[in-house]
């Protein structure tokens, strides 16, 4: 920031980076690692032909739990919707004593509660 004064935006800017790693064992890592160290290049490709088989499988098992938790997210929202319009229907209505009213507030508890599960939000505030 040479000479750029904080409110300043004729400057570059600030430049973010960001990687991630992760670790990925399978049975045959440490076989494919010998086969390349001895220099035996048939053997070490079928290992890595493994070695991809299974990453791809991998990567496939955790596209399908993302869909799956989009999923229920989209369900859950779609649930705390639909006890949000209950709970709107319930607040027009005239109470008829006190348990309708604590009945009405149960749900509306329960639609708030289903509405953060949806949206990722902690439950309580």
């Amino acid at each position: 920031m040479h000479g750029i004064s904080p409110g300043d935006t004729s400057g570059d800017g600030a430049a973010w980076s960001l990687s991630v790693n992760q670790t990925f064992e399978y049975p045959g890592r440490i076989a494919l690692r010998k086969a390349i160290a001895q220099g035996d290049i048939e053997l070490a490709e079928l290992h890595f032909e493994q070695f991809r088989l299974t990453l791809a499988a991998r990567v496939r098992a955790l596209a399908y739990s993302i869909v799956i938790a989009r999923e229920r997210s989209a369900a859950t929202r779609e649930i705390g919707d639909r006890f949000q319009a209950l709970t709107d229907v319930l607040a027009q209505r005239e109470p008829a004593g006190v348990t309708p009213v604590l009945e009405a507030r149960i749900i509306d508890a329960n639609a708030l509660t289903l509405q953060r599960a949806g949206t990722g939000e902690p439950a309580s505030p």
